[in-house]
């Protein structure tokens, strides 16, 4: 006879806990992402600037640089131009907008020296990032980072038939994420009610 009593005893006591809790009951407000400016930079370049931001940086720049084309797709405007700012012996570089804000900045080279570039970058994002995580890559090679709200990513392509390749990007992550909910918003707009 003591079991039943206990066991209610414990329902009870669960269900003024559940009852009782503020958010029982109630939708946990999720945070706000930030699509504001970075604090860290990237290349003298802090994610979540403007346009006009982006283009005072690379007037001042030493180095050659030269637009060759701008794309707008799913409500990104991206801007490739040949060389970059900052870096030297680059292919081109991208600068991709979202609602107004840089979000990914996009380094290729294309080089036979790529392994050494790779090897290069990797050293100089170390020290001013922190350590990258290597990531297993099929005909090359490939590291990772997260750091101040910014996915960064090293990347070695190599093939045996073509110029091998290193690609260098940094992504605003929170506008990156801002963006796919606000797809997703209207994904499920478009589908109606329920």
């Amino acid at each position: 006879m003591r079991t039943p009593k206990f066991r209610v005893f414990w329902v009870f006591l669960a269900l003024a806990i559940f009852t009782s809790s503020p958010t029982h009951g109630q939708k946990l407000e999720e945070p706000k992402l930030s699509t504001d400016k970075l604090e860290d930079e990237f290349l003298g370049l802090h994610l979540g600037c403007s346009l006009e931001e982006l283009q005072g940086v690379l007037k001042k720049s030493a180095n050659a640089i030269k637009l060759i084309k701008k794309d707008v797709l799913h409500g990104i405007t991206t801007y490739t131009y040949w060389g970059n700012h900052r870096l030297n012996d680059v292919t081109a570089t991208t600068f991709s907008f979202w609602d107004g804000k840089l979000n990914v900045v996009f380094v290729f080279f294309e080089s036979e020296q790529a392994e050494k570039i790779y090897d290069a970058l990797k050293i100089k994002m170390e020290e001013k990032y922190g350590k990258m995580n290597d990531r297993i890559k099929f005909a090359g090679k490939k590291c990772k980072l997260i750091k101040g709200g910014m996915g960064l990513t090293l990347e070695l392509e190599t093939n045996p038939f073509e110029t091998n390749a290193v690609s260098l990007s940094a992504v605003h992550l929170s506008i990156l994420a801002a963006k796919k909910a606000k797809e997703i918003e209207k994904k499920a707009d478009d589908l109606g009610d329920l």
